[in-house]
């Protein structure tokens, strides 16, 4: 009987662990775009990153929001899991697209491609 319930208490331990290393790993469409206009920021800032860039990828990142919130708005709220791969493609292609991000592989973005 003890067996059992440390057994039991063994696994949903490490369902716990799971689900929560899930969730800090979770890098949905709103977390990634956050995150690359944080590093744009930081580029204007600090002057690796020109205007002209900063403000190319800032129109990419509002038309990649805008398309995600029509998709959302037209599905009820929701977004496909088609439509969520595309854009987050989308995503990964501007983040690519920087030459200061390219430059700090330290600056990469940390969601698995």
């Amino acid at each position: 009987m003890r067996s059992i319930l440390m057994t039991g208490a063994l696994i949903g331990a490490a369902m716990a662990f799971s689900a929560s290393a899930f969730a800090a790993d979770d890098w949905d469409l709103n977390h990634r775009e956050q995150w690359l206009q944080e590093r744009v920021d930081r580029g204007l800032q600090d002057g690796s990153l020109s205007a002209d860039e900063g403000k190319h990828v800032r129109h990419d990142l509002e038309d990649i929001h805008e398309e995600q919130v029509r998709l959302q708005d037209s599905n009820g709220g929701e977004l496909m899991e088609t439509d969520s791969a595309r854009l987050e493609q989308k995503l990964d292609h501007v983040a690519r697209q920087i030459h200061w991000l390219k430059q700090n592989n330290d600056e990469m973005p940390p969601w698995p491609s």
